[in-house]
């Protein structure tokens, strides 16, 4: 998976970094995936953006179980 990057400024001391998880229940497939995201206050639009994201995790899509 290729990772995003970010072209802008980001001002000094603004930057905090956060672990994010992410579920796909789709009805046929499942997935998960785990990420390390970077979040700035960007001083071009006045407001925080992720500014960095890796993916530490990607699952292998599955099949949803269904239960009758």
């Amino acid at each position: 998976m290729a990772e995003d990057s970010f072209q802008g400024e980001v001002i000094a001391g603004e930057l905090r970094h956060f672990n994010s998880v992410g579920i796909d229940i789709g009805s046929t497939t499942t997935q998960i995936v785990f990420s390390k995201l970077g979040l700035g206050f960007v001083e071009e639009t006045h407001k925080f953006d992720i500014v960095d994201r890796e993916v530490v995790y990607l699952s292998e899509i599955c099949l949803t179980p269904f239960h009758d």
